[in-house]
């Protein structure tokens, strides 16, 4: 069956234009599902799909998602397949997802989560973590209460005093990575935390503002992250997952002893991990039974033995232990990749490496390397590597300068101005008609800053057709997204009866101005000039034509 779709659709997920919908896809689709620049706004479909709330439809080598709002609540994902169910059931969310299985009411906050052999409940908070890091809080509504096979579930169930836990599952099942910010869960920023990996069994430190966590194939990661550095602290312990407020040791100082109490199970094993930088663990008792301590630089692992049932441990620490591992010789190298692109890259990361600008401006390096997109142009910086210990102490390893260049210089003004002029042919992919000397939601057009004041603003998918005159020996614009609306990505293109003048890159809201200045070959009847949406759906697509005519010299 063949349909007849229009790309034109709302522009927004929700609110005026989608910004947080487009970050999340931006990167994810552009390499997926490339989108040709030369296409007309209607295309025939010989394949639709429904998606939950989204009509998927694909013909040739377009694929295009549309969505109806009278299906409510739950909002498909656009420009991928939905790996998770999702569905509001009165104020209980539940989600759905192969054998993984998580519930949590909005109005209490009560959540449960199961995957395989992995069962978890208590009162939190579930998260989607989109692939660019952006994180949606799924209980506090909204419109992005949604996972695609792109996306992380996080669950994070609170316990006051004792450590958070964590729980990280990929809905498609698939071994991935994820970068969770700290603070987008809850947990104050500025704090140094230590963190155990019940699948790997492992304990790992400093961390600052973010967990790096890798998610095994077909199962969850289960992580608890508690604040660390001052003193001895209890990050997990062998009931954790099934009774956090058993994870709290209660600190004395005065007798520099670190205490609780853990519920033991006849036959099997229990074991406390703890992170205790600086001290050195010297004994340790527990009630009616035996405890063993095993001490690895700062972290402290003590295995508990005895009657099954409750019983009061504790540890006894002294000063002189393991700070953490002296920072390694490091190299840091800047490339200016344009007026407002820095990358920086260095031979450290990590959880507790942090990457400090001149002007005050930080970035934690947890990958190799950093794309700092809020330099300015022709203005030079430094760059330091900096490794935080414990005590939140930053020591230096490696610096790096760099200077961006200048804006590109802009093509000679038009004599003949596209706003004044009649198209024959106008489409606009939101807000109505093309504006003219306007930005699409009727502001002045700014660029990066810089403001225009005459030109075409359109919103994608965007055609303008005009018929030439033979006069016209140039086509002169300045393009670029618009300053009014942040996460857009679009490309523009010039045609000469079906010819291809020009083709911009994808031009994102990080991208300087483009500059265009062609020329027009003789006897051409048409001029058509396009707006893609850069691959990845139209949300935030707000593209200027700025400065935008023709010359007649």
């Amino acid at each position: 069956m063949t349909a007849l779709l229009s790309s034109r659709r709302p522009c927004s997920r929700s609110g005026s234009c989608g910004r947080r919908h487009k970050r999340r896809l931006r990167r994810q689709a552009r390499s997926r599902h490339p989108v040709p620049r030369d296409f007309e706004p209607c295309f025939a479909a010989n394949r639709c799909t429904f998606l939950g709330t989204a009509l998927q439809a694909e013909g040739g080598d377009m694929r295009a998602h549309f969505r109806f709002k009278l299906f409510v609540p739950i909002i498909a994902a656009s420009l991928g397949a939905m790996a998770a169910d999702v569905t509001l059931n009165g104020s209980v969310l539940e989600i759905k997802s192969g054998t993984l299985q998580a519930t949590g009411d909005c109005a209490t906050g009560k959540i449960a989560f199961k995957a395989g052999a992995t069962e978890l409940s208590g009162v939190g908070e579930l998260f989607a973590i989109r692939p660019d890091g952006w994180v949606s809080a799924l209980l506090a509504g909204g419109s992005d209460r949604f996972l695609s096979d792109n996306d992380t579930l996080a669950v994070q169930l609170r316990s006051e005093g004792g450590p958070a836990l964590v729980v990280l599952a990929s809905p498609s099942g698939r071994a991935s990575f994820c970068r969770l910010r700290l603070s987008a869960i809850g947990l104050p920023s500025g704090r140094i935390y230590a963190a155990y990996d019940f699948d790997r069994d492992q304990l790992s430190g400093p961390m600052l503002s973010y967990l790096v966590q890798a998610l095994p194939e077909g199962r969850p990661a289960v992580v608890a992250v508690v604040e660390a550095g001052s003193r001895p602290v209890v990050v997990a312990a062998s009931d954790t997952q099934a009774h956090p407020k058993g994870s709290v040791g209660v600190w004395d100082d005065a007798k520099g002893t670190l205490s609780g109490t853990a519920t033991l199970e006849a036959g099997k094993p229990y074991e406390i991990r703890m992170a205790a930088p600086g001290y050195k663990a010297e004994a340790a008792s527990l009630n009616g039974g035996e405890a063993t301590i095993k001490q690895t630089g700062e972290w402290v692992r003590v295995s508990l033995s005895g009657k099954a049932g409750a019983a009061a441990w504790s540890v006894k620490f002294g000063k002189g232990g393991s700070g953490g591992a002296k920072p390694a010789a490091a190299t840091l190298q800047a490339t200016a990749q344009g007026p407002r692109c820095v990358n920086v890259s260095g031979s450290l990361s990590g959880m507790n490496v942090v990457l400090r600008r001149n002007d005050g401006r930080e970035f934690v390096m947890v990958e190799p390397s950093v794309a700092d997109t809020s330099v300015s142009p022709e203005t030079q910086y430094t760059y330091a590597l900096q490794v935080v210990d414990w005590s939140g102490k930053a020591q230096e390893v490696a610096t790096a300068k760099v200077s961006t260049p200048g804006k590109p210089d802009l093509p000679p003004l038009p004599e003949v101005h596209l706003s004044d002029l009649t198209p024959v042919k106008a489409t606009n992919g939101w807000n109505g008609d093309p504006r003219r000397d306007k930005s699409i939601q009727d502001n002045p057009i700014r660029i990066r800053g810089e403001e225009f004041k005459r030109g075409m603003g359109v919103h994608a998918v965007s055609e303008l057709v005009y018929e030439a005159k033979p006069e016209w020996k140039r086509f002169v614009a300045v393009v670029g997204t618009d300053d009014e609306e942040k996460g857009g990505s679009v490309g523009f293109g010039v045609f000469a009866d079906g010819k291809q003048l020009i083709r911009t890159p994808v031009l994102t809201d990080g991208d300087e101005r483009f500059c265009i200045n062609v020329e027009i070959p003789a006897g051409t009847r048409q001029i058509r000039l396009l707006v893609d949406d850069g691959g990845n759906g139209i949300g935030a697509d707000h593209g200027d034509w700025a400065n935008a005519g023709f010359l007649t010299k």
